[in-house]
């Protein structure tokens, strides 16, 4: 029987959870053993590798698991989809954010597919039980759309009056301690902050997690993880500085689980000294938000433009639409 619980209890990779566990049967006699969370698979972040486990390491497993005596949760046995901007995060000396897909090299594929570790454990558990496995359910059906080419577009800077009204604060304010949403603050997405500056200079800031930096429309520089400087060339006249954080995720492990603020933390400094007076807008990516933009002059796509921006493509998928997945390619257009 598969149990599948919200918390962890015991973690063990393929090499050791075969040691360890059969050390247990020999010191634990009359007590029920369970691995609650048997890794079968891993989430990918973004910029690495997708990761793969062996199909054979994971029969061989389960199969000492049975010998042994031993009850066991599969993490994952089904993979999933995390929608909208919802998402973790991992910290092992670098921010990384989890991909949307936690597909997870499950038994089940994310789209309910079977696996060869779907067969291989189908196989294991027929030799083992008294009673014949029920039948394969049938797959869902799936389908291969052409690919969207956005045609029109609207540049941030024209969505910003689409949005709720922004927040006005001396010092920044980081997004969830953004005084909107009865007080709850800011969750997930991106946030704009934007204050005049008359000179340049040694820009600093801490942004979590990676912020674009603006004078008026143009695109200066980055700020993230690692990154807390950035020169500002010698201005004539007072400009907009916009920073434009987008939160890449919430680590939900470690120490650095008491770390997880998003947007600019702490104040923000041209050669040491503090800008103030700072207009917040909060870009939460919410559907009543999108449903405001129905109503925005869209315009037609341009090559060269590489600003923040939001496109509209349509997607045909006749009239009946089949399970697909969306594959985000490098654009043409930027």
């Amino acid at each position: 029987m598969l149990f599948v619980f919200p918390f962890l209890i015991l973690h063990f990779g393929f090499e050791d959870i075969q040691e360890e566990n059969i050390k247990c049967t020999n010191s634990t006699r009359n007590k029920p053993i369970m691995v609650m969370e048997f890794w079968v698979g891993w989430f990918d972040t973004w910029g690495g590798k997708h990761i793969i486990k062996n199909a054979e390491d994971v029969e061989d497993t389960v199969s000492k698991f049975i010998t042994s005596e031993i009850s066991f949760n599969v993490y994952m046995f089904h993979g999933g989809t995390n929608f909208g901007f919802m998402n973790g995060a991992t910290y092992f000396g670098k921010h990384r954010g989890v991909v949307t897909s936690y597909d997870y090299d499950a038994v089940l594929t994310e789209a309910g597919d079977y696996t060869e570790k779907y067969f291989k454990l189908r196989k294991l558990f027929g030799s083992v039980v008294a009673v014949h496995l029920p039948p394969l359910s049938k797959l869902s059906p799936k389908a291969e759309y052409p690919a969207v080419k956005p045609s029109l577009y609207l540049p941030l800077w024209d969505v910003l009056q689409y949005l709720n009204k922004p927040v006005t604060s001396h010092t920044p304010v980081n997004m969830e301690s953004l005084p909107i949403n009865n007080g709850n603050g800011q969750s997930y997405g991106l946030v704009l902050y934007e204050t005049f500056i008359c000179c340049g200079g040694s820009l600093h800031a801490n942004v979590q997690d990676t912020a674009q930096v603006f004078l008026n429309e143009k695109n200066i520089g980055l700020l993230g993880d690692g990154i807390k400087k950035l020169n500002i060339p010698k201005i004539r006249e007072c400009q907009l500085l916009r920073i434009l954080v987008e939160n890449q995720g919430r680590v939900n492990f470690s120490w650095k689980i008491q770390d997880q603020r998003k947007g600019l933390t702490g104040s923000v400094t041209i050669d040491n000294i503090p800008l103030n007076g700072f207009i917040i807008y909060s870009l939460e990516m919410t559907m009543s938000f999108f449903e405001r933009l129905r109503s925005a002059t869209w315009k037609p796509v341009r090559k060269n433009y590489s600003g923040p921006a939001f496109y509209l493509g349509t997607l045909k998928a006749g009239s009946s639409p089949k399970d697909t997945f969306l594959r985000l390619l490098v654009s043409e257009l930027t």
